[in-house]
């Protein structure tokens, strides 16, 4: 059987399957070997001792220091970050960093390509790292040389402009999933609205939207327009999209605490208004508040036969006097 493995009789049929020998199974698998290893990327590893007694957890430093000068680690190093330690083909480089360039002219031939990428990366790096980063790099006719640090360099931008083109199509396609959804979110918020005024008559009914709002709604749900996320609350509480929410009204009273305190109230002048050479209302002097001025953050304080504008955050109230005159408790109707 060994004998037939090693030289087996040739094939009396020429359309018979030649039997397989032990030379034919090493060829084989040696072929196979060296196709894995020129699909992959190789890695060199070795390994250095931490000591010299071969103790575990025993860190030497002299002894790492002596192998390293001994294997010349330093000076790989160095020859690997700035040497041509990477060597790629035109076509393959182009093919692989050509989306680096934003406009890239058709005319140019490979190395031309290759050329006018590498001088982008490379002004690029030189601005963005202040003249601290070196790209080592040369062309040939039919290959690209280059350093560890311009590849690196390469595949740092080519991940940012990956990172960019994700984001757009993401926020494309949920502001599309966003609009196609959006009538049966509508519809859903309108039959809450009106479930819950039905059982609360306090609820105004909601205003109609405006012409531009309605447009917006009626367009075409493949389209790519502006979406905000504020539609479903513009729609629950009666809000316009294209228009800001109205202003609500001075409230005619103070919390303070939690104590509701109507008008008239007691407050005490913290600075001198105005504030000059001559103030009307001194530092210190308690003062009569009568109520909410027409000017937003500023209340009346009367003086002798006229009423004066004060901002309130110049006031601080007394709460014992303002209780003597009027107290009541805040309600829930009030928070």
């Amino acid at each position: 059987g060994l004998q037939h493995r090693i030289s087996p009789a040739a094939p009396q049929d020429s359309d018979q399957e030649r039997p397989r020998s032990l030379v034919m199974d090493f060829q084989t698998q040696l072929d196979s070997f060296l196709c894995s290893l020129d699909q992959a990327q190789v890695y060199y590893i070795h390994c250095m001792k931490t000591n010299d007694s071969q103790s575990l957890h025993l860190w030497d430093e002299r002894c790492l220091a002596r192998q390293v000068r001994s294997l010349n680690v330093l000076d790989t190093l160095y020859a690997v970050k700035y040497g041509y330690s990477r060597r790629w083909t035109v076509r393959q480089f182009n093919n692989r960093f050509r989306c680096i360039l934003r406009y890239r002219n058709k005319n140019l031939q490979d190395h031309e390509l290759s050329e006018t990428i590498l001088k982008t990366v490379d002004s690029g790096a030189q601005i963005g790292a202040g003249n601290s980063k070196t790209l080592v790099w040369a062309i040939s006719q039919q290959h690209v040389f280059f350093s560890e640090v311009t590849y690196q360099e390469l595949m740092h931008r080519c991940g940012i402009l990956r990172n960019r083109a994700a984001m757009v199509i993401q926020s494309r396609y949920r502001g599309y999933l966003c609009r196609k959804h959006w009538p049966a979110v509508q519809r859903r918020l309108a039959e809450e609205r009106t479930s819950r005024a039905d059982h609360n008559p306090l609820i105004p009914p909601p205003r109609p939207l405006s012409q531009s709002a309605l447009s917006a709604m009626s367009d075409d749900s493949t389209s790519v327009g502006p979406f905000t996320e504020h539609d479903p609350a513009s729609c629950l509480y009666s809000l316009e999209v294209d228009t800001p929410p109205p202003v609500p009204k001075n409230r005619a009273y103070t919390v303070v605490g939690n104590v509701k305190l109507g008008f008239p109230q007691v407050r005490t002048m913290l600075r001198n208004f105005p504030e000059g050479t001559d103030p009307l209302l001194m530092a210190g002097q308690e003062v009569h508040v009568v109520g909410v001025a027409t000017r937003r953050g500023h209340i009346l304080v009367v003086r002798g036969q006229a009423t004066v504008e004060v901002p309130h955050q110049l006031t601080k109230i007394d709460v014992a006097q303002s209780l003597a005159r009027q107290t009541r408790p805040v309600t829930s109707e009030v928070l």
